[in-house]
C-alpha cells in the first residue's frame, strides 16, 4: 500500500542483513523483513523485536543521532547489522 513508501526496507535473507549497513535521517523507519523460513528475534541495544516467523514484519523509528549495531538474538554469531542515524 502507498502508507509502507516511508520505511527504510532491510531484509533477513539467508541469516543476514540486506543491506547490512543504512544511513538514515534522524525520525526515519526501518521496517526489517524476515523473508527466511527461520524464525529470528532482531536485538539492539535500545529495541528488541517480538519472533518474526516468514514474511513478518519489525519497524523501529530512530530519534538520536548516534551508530546502532544489532543482531539475530536466535543467532548471535551471524552477521550483525548497523544503521547510522544522522
Amino acid at each position: 500500500s502507498d502508507e509502507d513508501t516511508g520505511y527504510i526496507e532491510v531484509y533477513i535473507d539467508d541469516y543476514a542483513f540486506h543491506p547490512r549497513s543504512v544511513t538514515i535521517s534522524r525520525g526515519d523507519t526501518v521496517r526489517w523483513t524476515n523473508n527466511d523460513s527461520v524464525p529470528f528475534i532482531i536485538k539492539s541495544s535500545v529495541f528488541q523485536s517480538p519472533t518474526l516467523t516468514k514474511g513478518m514484519t519489525f519497524t523501529y523509528t530512530f530519534h538520536e543521532r548516534r551508530t546502532y549495531n544489532y543482531y539475530l538474538a536466535t543467532h548471535p554469531y551471524t552477521q550483525s547489522g548497523t544503521i547510522v542515524v544522522e
